[in-house]
């Protein structure tokens, strides 16, 4: 699905998981958000944690 979207898809979903957007640390060769979407964590947050 991601290689056959467009360019306004693709400019919107990592807006809609990370509402903050993403940043790229060249230094340490890391991507870093400020917020994750709080369905995000829910689905990714281990079933013991529940």
């Amino acid at each position: 699905m991601w290689s056959s979207s467009g360019l306004d898809y693709k400019r919107k979903t990592p807006k809609t998981l990370f509402p903050e957007g993403i940043f790229y640390d060249a230094k340490n060769h890391e991507y870093l958000t400020r917020k994750i979407n709080v369905f995000l964590l829910i689905t990714i947050r281990p079933s013991n944690m529940v």
